[in-house]
């Protein structure tokens, strides 16, 4: 089995991250790989955005956990339970990836980056954890717009995932793969 596969099939998401900030030199690196990603039309409709920032992460959490008192399901109640929460389970870096809202192909383009980011960031030795909770939960409203200006997001682009990036703090194991997902027809 090649390298890439075996680094894709031992990515895990990270929920505990220890202390340490990522090295600035792979951060570049992570972040230059989601420039590599596929595009619709080759219109490479991304921004992404690096927050290594503790006092922004802490606000985000505010916000985050103000919006999940008003959501209806039980992940936003059990967030709110925990009075240790926070948004990006205490990585030292999280990256947004957002993409521009006239583009028909933002969601899938920026997915595609995510996980270029993802994958390279395991093969360099960190933890991430991709997420769109934080994203739906944290830019609604005023308060919305005011982090989409503080995070330097462009006018008429949308946030569309979050990735919690750091030296992982766990070794989580592989859930069992869902079985009978594959056809192939010839």
């Amino acid at each position: 089995m090649n390298e890439t596969i075996k680094i894709m099939k031992s990515r895990r998401s990270i929920r505990q991250y220890g202390p340490e900030q990522v090295k600035e030199k792979d951060l570049n690196v992570i972040l230059e790989a989601g420039t590599y990603a596929p595009s619709g039309s080759n219109v490479q409709s991304w921004h992404i955005t690096a927050v290594q920032n503790r006092a922004i992460f802490d606000r985000m959490t505010k916000v985050i956990k103000e919006a999940a008192k008003g959501a209806d399901n039980e992940v936003a109640k059990r967030i709110l339970a925990n009075p240790d929460f926070r948004a990006f389970h205490n990585a030292p870096t999280a990256i947004l990836v957002s993409g521009d809202a006239k583009e028909p192909y933002s969601p899938a383009n920026c997915a595609a980056c995510m996980e270029n980011m993802v994958i390279v960031a395991e093969s360099l030795g960190y933890g991430s954890c991709w997420m769109g909770g934080p994203v739906m939960m944290l830019f609604h409203g005023k308060k919305g717009q005011e982090f989409m200006k503080d995070l330097g997001i462009p006018a008429g682009y949308k946030p569309f995932y979050f990735m919690a990036l750091g030296y992982k703090a766990e070794k989580p194991t592989a859930a069992p793969r869902r079985q009978n997902v594959i056809n192939i027809i010839r």
